[in-house]
């Protein structure tokens, strides 16, 4: 290192050097194999477990909220469905302040649809509760 504090290319080479050394030994890739498939059958904890349910019911809601927002403005049905008759008028006045917003209003309930399936499917997979506000309505 010199008087500024700058390492010289050498001595970061051999640094490189040792870290490579370590990062590939046969035993840390080993070690690295076993816990990656240890994460994969591990459940998570309670905690884990409810903050991933919170964020799936956060899911859920918004996707019902969009998909009733979708039904009234949006271009398609959800998952890109047929076309939407929705109400013409309100679809008229979205489209006098963005040309595209019937069709962001249908992305928008697919991706909150996709969002909601992926954590419950997740929780499952992890043998944890999904969330089902099905009973509820």
């Amino acid at each position: 290192m010199d008087f500024y504090g700058n390492y010289s290319f050498r001595y970061l080479r051999q640094k490189r050097l040792h870290f490579w050394s370590y990062s590939h030994h046969p035993f840390y890739l080993q070690r690295g194999a076993l816990s990656i498939k240890h994460d994969l059958q591990t459940r998570p904890s309670e905690g884990d477990a409810d903050l991933l349910r919170f964020a799936a019911w956060v899911e859920v809601v918004e996707s019902d909220l969009w998909t009733q927002y979708n039904e009234l403005g949006g271009a398609t049905k959800p998952n890109d469905g047929p076309p939407n008759a929705g109400n013409p008028p309100y679809i008229a006045a979205l489209q006098n302040l963005d040309g595209d917003m019937p069709q962001y209003i249908s992305d928008n309930t697919d991706d909150e649809l996709s969002h909601a399936a992926f954590l419950n499917a997740y929780l499952l997979s992890k043998g944890a509760e999904p969330v089902d506000l099905d009973p509820i309505s």
